[in-house]
């Protein structure tokens, strides 16, 4: 009995130190803290942009993307707005005293989590209103004046006919704008792309008929685009992706260096969006992508059981485009076209210029954990050739089109797999 009784203290001494060695080993374990990842595990894509007001940033306009809550531009006019879904989206910008100006971004099905897509656009004053009696004598309306001949406007005027005027103090407001069209993705700009809008107002029905809308070729010059077509804005099947129906070809004047359209009776009353298009060819060159300056980081956790939080990322990313073959350098000695070229290609890539967009986030690093992260910009290389009536001019330009995210936030212990990149 002794014997059984001292082999059973025995065993139970040493159930009883195993017992007390699993505990011991159990309280001494820590596991890694694990936080959310917001970057990583919030969906959504980015839409920004800049409003110019003659290449200065236009404060205050309301920007409102399609289903989403309007923003306003800031002191530089830029704005941001974060989208959740993969498709086209219209935009339209207005502010009190300017046209509105509407253009669309897409963002595409093969969009990774927070891509960005640049936008710029141009908002145009309107322009001051010309008074004109019935009876009138044919009269000159350009831009907040009347002037004495088509030979006199600056950049775009209309004539209107004698007796055009039926009231007495009939207003008549003629804006010449750049419009903001959706930016060319094929080679060829298949409606063409605008020189220049004239925007017409009445205050009354003005009769259009044997009125004429005319676009200024830089008097100095002795180059003019060889085909320019009107077009004007109208609803209905006929209209163009624009919003456009074509009215006819524009003649040039050498008299007056203008691009002159004579309205026919079918063409309605004077009011309204007239736009003068030519057609150049659009071809992207190249396309790529850079490091951005200063854009990139590590945060080391690893050997940390204690996660870290509100971490900071921070940059600063090109958005726009310039030229890097100026329209003034391919005319040579005639730089008076230039205008007119830069005109055609803002009024499809947008606003001309290269600014600066600020990201700025936070995020976590869980326990044992490193993070990553760097940014790069995306950018396409596009070339315009015009016809002109003396040959063709090619002018090219560099845009950035936004910026790639590269982000990983995984175990320390992981050595592939495990990671999370997206753009912004």
């Amino acid at each position: 009995m002794k014997k059984r009784e001292i082999y059973a203290m025995a065993l139970l001494l040493m159930a009883t130190g195993a017992g007390l060695s699993s505990c011991s080993v159990s309280d001494n374990e820590k596991a890694p803290e694990e936080v959310e990842d917001p970057i990583k595990d919030v969906v959504e894509y980015y839409i920004v942009g800049q409003v110019m007001e003659n290449n200065q940033g236009l404060a205050g306009a309301s920007v409102t993307v399609e289903g989403a809550e309007a923003v306003t531009t800031d002191a530089a006019g830029q704005f941001r707005v974060a989208v959740s879904d993969k498709k086209a989206y219209a935009i339209t910008v207005q502010k009190d005293g300017y046209l509105s100006a509407e253009s669309s971004v897409t963002v595409p099905s093969g969009a990774s989590n927070r891509d960005s897509y640049a936008i710029s656009l141009n908002l145009t004053k309107k322009s001051a209103a010309v008074a004109l009696n019935k009876n009138n004598d044919t009269t000159v309306v350009t831009d907040g004046a009347v002037v004495d001949g088509i030979e006199d406007i600056q950049e775009a005027g209309v004539e209107v006919p004698h007796d055009a005027i039926t009231e007495d103090k009939t207003e008549v407001t003629v804006t010449p704008y750049v419009p903001e069209q959706a930016a060319a993705t094929v080679s060829q700009i298949k409606d063409g792309t605008s020189i220049m809008n004239v925007y017409v107002e009445t205050s009354k029905d003005v009769d259009g008929k044997n009125a004429i809308i005319a676009v200024s070729n830089p008097p100095t010059s002795n180059t003019n685009f060889e085909d320019v077509v009107v077009y004007k804005k109208a609803a209905g099947s006929r209209a163009d992706a624009q919003g456009y129906e074509k009215l006819g070809k524009a003649k040039y004047d050498e008299t007056t260096k203008s691009y002159q359209y004579k309205l026919k009776p079918e063409d309605g009353t004077l009011s309204g969006d007239y736009s003068f298009r030519v057609t150049p060819t659009r071809q992207e060159s190249g396309s790529g992508t850079e490091v951005v300056e200063g854009a990139e980081g590590k945060v080391d956790n690893s050997g940390n059981f204690a996660a870290l939080t509100d971490i900071q990322i921070s940059y600063e990313a090109p958005m726009g485009w310039s030229y890097t073959t100026t329209p003034e350098s391919v005319m040579g000695s005639d730089k008076g076209l230039a205008s007119l070229i830069n005109n055609a290609v803002a009024a499809t890539e947008g606003a001309s210029g290269v600014y600066k967009v600020s990201y700025s986030t936070k995020t976590n690093v869980s326990g044992n954990s490193i993070m990553y992260w760097s940014v790069k910009s995306a950018y396409s290389n596009v070339d315009y050739t015009f016809k002109m009536n003396n040959g063709s001019k090619t002018v090219k330009l560099k845009k950035y089109t936004g910026s790639v995210f590269n982000y990983r936030n995984e175990t320390a212990n992981q050595h592939s797999g495990g990671t999370s990149t997206a753009s912004l």
